[in-house]
């Protein structure tokens, strides 16, 4: 009687290592797609995040600068150093106006660790400096000392340059943030390392700057008579989106101190 496994037939050796070749040249192909999709996949991470970053970098910077100005004297300078790279400014910090006022006396740069920090005080009743400053981080991996930039432009939408000579700096109405953000080192599609960069821009209106009232003045704001509003003029570089022209009989104060425009997107 014969024997069942006398007439199976196995794979040579010969086959085998064929066999072996041929999974080994797949799995090295699929390990090849893979790796590279991952390196994308994390390049592109880190992109977003330094695209995040400097957006939320320019918009903690836009809030502060639009305040330059609230409830400072006449007198005391809202803008003391307008630089390329660097702002120094004061305003009364309005979620403090119902109890002890802060006056606040601010700088946004970028320091030799290119991280945007913001240098803050608060400053006494005559509004006399900054005695004790704390810094403190806002935005990591800032595109070196340049990464952050300012522009500064008069109510004619004209550049003023920077840094803004001292004659000057009453005279801004607008500033630009740039804020430019760099990734950490990646391994790109060639293998090689690399870095990206992401830069967020916007402009600043200076809606309370120019508006002081005096130390002396304790003339409350009188009803406005006579108001009306129109569409700014589309002649300016700045264009009519969110403007108004407000126009209203004069009253006995002498500026516009205490005034409060709402506006609200209906």
């Amino acid at each position: 009687m014969k024997s069942p496994l006398k007439d199976q037939k196995g794979f040579t050796l010969i086959e085998l290592l064929i066999s072996l070749a041929i999974t080994a040249f797949l799995a090295i192909s699929v390990w090849g797609v893979y790796n590279l999709f991952y390196k994308q996949a994390k390049g592109q991470d880190l992109i977003i995040t330094a695209q995040q970053d400097a957006r939320a970098g320019v918009e903690r910077i836009q809030k502060e600068l639009a305040l330059i100005g609230y409830r400072v004297p006449s007198g005391t300078a809202p803008i003391i150093q307008a630089n390329a790279n660097s702002i120094e400014f004061r305003y009364m910090d309005p979620l403090t106006e119902g109890s002890v006022p802060e006056r606040l006396h601010v700088t946004y740069a970028v320091s030799a660790n290119n991280t945007l920090t913001v240098k803050r005080c608060v400053e006494d009743a005559n509004w006399t400096g900054c005695p004790d400053p704390n810094v403190h981080p806002v935005i990591v991996n800032v595109n070196g000392p340049t990464g952050l930039a300012f522009s500064y432009y008069d109510k004619t939408g004209a550049d003023l340059g920077a840094p803004v000579p001292s004659a000057s700096i009453a005279s801004i109405q607008t500033i630009k943030i740039s804020l430019t953000t760099v990734t950490p080192q990646f391994i790109g599609p060639n293998s090689s390392l690399t870095t990206k960069t992401a830069t967020v821009e916007t402009e600043v209106r200076l809606r309370n700057y120019g508006s002081a009232s005096s130390a002396s003045n304790t003339t409350p704001p009188s009803t406005p008579t006579g108001l009306q509003s129109r569409l700014a003029s589309a002649g300016t570089r700045f264009g009519v989106c969110g403007r108004l022209n407000l126009k209203w009989a004069k009253g006995p104060e002498p500026d516009i101190a205490g005034y409060r425009v709402q506006y609200t997107l209906g």
